[in-house]
């Protein structure tokens, strides 16, 4: 989940173009940030407009027009170098950021009413009624690194939810994930897990059916991602948003995490809909996506694991 992107122009080497990024997310290296993708793109495209524009002034003979071209570009150039230096400036607020976002964490947590609701992985969204919503984001409001032990005493959640995140973890971090989050939960809690299903994108792929393989298809070819044959369904579940270095579960996998680290009773959801009024409406998905979505929910009625393997 935490990738990032750098581009640099050698001698002989054409700077990034559109063509070039489709050609990396053939490779599946979309998985880098797409904010760091588009900062490549933006500074080989002004650097080759710049030296066009100032190459062909030149070879008319007018170096006012030359000018002129940088001078034109300087917005542009200004834009460039504001982006770049935010993206370099991340690392140093995220490490600020962690500091206070752990100390505003243990704040909440020592106010907050018992029982608890956490949920993890909570990206941008900062404020959920009643949940306290926790990431490891550089800009996160609440820091919560969900592979090591909670700072959270055993038996004071009562919720924990969490949309696309597991399958961002290595199996073994995945397990620990789980292990930490029934630790810090009571008897009779409720685990909620939304995230890719493995199951379902080669079921489609293999057995179909060819209309819902295509409508699969045209979604991902909106939102730029190449998908022009049945097998690129499995490719980009496999290469994107960062899931070549995590692990990808059907339900068969992820019920048998879960019940190791002492969950039971795993049922399958609909997406944003549970016979639990605290867990509806919880996932924001398009119908497409939708359709290749694995939503559980566990009860944590097991005593907690002390295995950590």
């Amino acid at each position: 989940m935490k990738h990032s992107g750098a581009g640099s122009r050698t001698e002989g080497v054409e700077p990034f173009t559109q063509d070039s990024l489709e050609a990396l997310q053939v490779h599946g290296i979309e998985c880098c940030r797409p904010g760091a993708m588009r900062l490549i793109l933006m500074r080989s495209t002004l650097t080759a407009d710049l030296r066009r524009a100032v190459a062909t002034s030149k070879s008319s003979g007018c170096a006012t027009k030359a000018s002129s071209a940088q001078f034109l570009a300087m917005p542009a150039l200004i834009k460039l170098f504001v982006t770049s230096a935010r993206f370099r400036s991340r690392p140093i607020v995220g490490r600020l950021n962690r500091f206070l976002a752990s100390a505003r964490l243990r704040r909440r947590l020592a106010k907050e009413t018992r029982p608890l609701r956490v949920e993890v992985g909570a990206g941008n969204r900062h404020h959920l009624d009643g949940w306290i919503c926790t990431d490891v984001e550089w800009n996160c409001k609440y820091y919560l690194d969900i592979t090591k032990p909670w700072p959270i005493e055993p038996g004071a959640v009562q919720y924990v939810y969490g949309d696309n995140v597991i399958e961002h973890l290595t199996l073994t971090r995945g397990r620990t994930m789980l292990q930490y989050a029934r630790a810090a939960m009571a008897a009779g809690g409720t685990i909620r897990l939304a995230t890719p299903d493995l199951g379902r994108i080669a079921t489609l792929y293999l057995q179909g059916p060819q209309k819902e393989v295509e409508r699969l298809m045209s979604w991902h070819r909106r939102y730029d991602r190449l998908a022009e044959h049945p097998g690129d369904l499995l490719r980009i579940a496999f290469t994107y948003w960062g899931h070549h270095a995590g692990y990808l579960y059907d339900l068969p996998t992820l019920k048998a995490e879960l019940e190791r680290a002492g969950f039971a009773n795993v049922r399958t959801c609909s997406t944003s809909r549970s016979t639990d009024p605290v867990l509806r409406g919880l996932e924001s998905r398009t119908d497409e996506e939708t359709d290749i979505q694995l939503v559980v929910e566990a009860t944590a009625s097991m005593p907690p694991t002390d295995r950590k393997d």
